[in-house]
């Protein structure tokens, strides 16, 4: 259902994803529990972004131009200043734990947000930024009260000393500027930075997945972002800076075809089809690729990819966590060779997200039920919670995922109004 009134600018929020396959750009407004998306645009990033890099600034600007200009002529209007989020990615981002103790001195030693917003702020500070670094997002993996009582929320509670373990996600500076430098140019006002997967994780993991503890995966073009969620927190989280686009590199190769559209459309091959061969299209038509040889390239690829992040989860002692398997989004997840590949290299379950609009967003929008769309939805849905911090806070509640609630509920605290 479309709304007849015109969303006030502070009900408004956007999304800004710039990828190594597409730049997209997402309009929405926050009603009640719900978002609805005003305005949507992508266009190719045509080499402009790679790996989560900035290759080309003057191409990038360029495009990224049109993109805002389609998706703000689809919702009537301009993004409004302050309301953009955009998704960072990249080898350069990392995450880190750092420890923080304070020691409550009130004469009840109750502790309160002030404690909590201190401890959280001293851990933050302990994660030994380099001089190029910058914190991106931070989260709370558990407060310890008097070095002994683990809990998830200590407001309230009686003791002498709290202690935080925070996990904070960190980028390099000029990398994470770099992003941001294609909307100021283009006027765009205070835009956010936000850890892209994280942010996919939103519409992606179910509550009882994040209860039990979940690897999550969101492997698009240039990077793979990869979590392990366990409620209530993250606790740990990093970006592999390999895609689909090396895996049909390795393809092209392995066929003697230049790399192009051709060799990415290859990878979608159902390998399990009747058929023995694919035929080509266009000036290779007189090709035939055997569905065997593009199964075999490709696994070999993603059992790489996926093996150097299971060894990165288990090197931090954090696999047996995962009680709930994989949730895998992003465009490999529409590969069948790259779900296969995930299931032998973790021997868990895995379940493919965002086949389907989550239920919490609306609109007059189609084609964006595809696992590829799961950032721009995941960061439009964090710029709503964190857009109207006191109202959306009180609301979500009633509907919105345990993720959402919790995990992404200590990031608001830290946003100066």
């Amino acid at each position: 259902m479309l709304r007849k009134d015109k969303p006030k600018s502070k009900d408004v929020v956007s999304a800004i994803e710039l990828g190594s396959s597409c730049v997209r750009v997402a309009i929405g407004a926050c009603d009640d529990d719900r978002i609805e998306i005003l305005g949507y645009a992508e266009k190719l990033s045509d080499g402009s972004v790679v790996k989560g890099e900035i290759m080309d600034m003057d191409k990038a600007v360029g495009i990224l131009r049109d993109t805002l200009v389609e998706a703000e002529s689809a919702a009537g209007m301009e993004i409004p200043p302050g309301s953009a989020c955009v998704a960072v990615t990249g080898g350069h981002v990392v995450s880190r734990t750092g420890t923080g103790i304070v020691l409550v001195d009130t004469p009840d030693h109750i502790v309160t947000e002030v404690h909590v917003a201190e401890v959280e702020t001293t851990a933050k500070k302990s994660a030994d930024l380099a001089s190029d670094e910058m914190v991106i997002d931070s989260f709370p993996e558990m407060y310890i009260l008097d070095g002994k009582r683990r809990c998830d929320n200590p407001i309230n509670q009686v003791a002498r000393k709290v202690e935080a373990k925070v996990l904070v996600v960190v980028g390099n500076r000029n990398q994470t500027d770099n992003f941001l430098a294609p909307l100021r140019t283009l006027g765009v006002e205070d835009p956010r930075p936000v850890c892209a997967g994280l942010c996919s994780a939103i519409p992606s993991v179910l509550d009882d997945e994040h209860e039990k503890g979940v690897v999550f995966i969101d492997m698009g073009s240039g990077v793979a972002d990869y979590s392990l969620l366990h409620s209530p927190s993250v606790l740990m989280s990093g970006v592999l800076p390999v895609g689909c686009d090396h895996v049909a590199n390795d393809l092209s190769i392995a066929l003697g075809l230049p790399f192009s559209p051709i060799s990415r459309d290859l990878l979608f091959e159902d390998t399990s089809a009747d058929s023995d061969f694919v035929k080509l299209p266009g000036e290779y038509a007189n090709r035939r690729i055997p569905r065997e040889t593009i199964a075999k390239v490709a696994d070999v690829r993603f059992r790489e990819a996926f093996g150097i992040i299971r060894a990165r989860i288990e090197a931090a002692g954090l696999l047996g966590h995962a009680g709930a398997g994989v949730v895998f989004t992003g465009g490999a997840a529409e590969i069948p060779a790259a779900r296969e590949a995930l299931r032998s290299v973790f021997d868990m379950p895995v379940r493919v997200a965002g086949t389907e609009l989550p239920d919490n967003f609306c609109g007059a929008i189609s084609g964006l039920d595809s696992p590829g769309h799961s950032t721009i939805l995941g960061v439009l849905a964090f710029g709503a919670l964190t857009a109207r911090k006191k109202s959306i806070l009180s609301r979500v509640d009633r509907h919105i995922n345990h993720l959402l609630k919790k995990v992404f509920r200590s990031m608001v605290k830290s946003i100066k109004f």
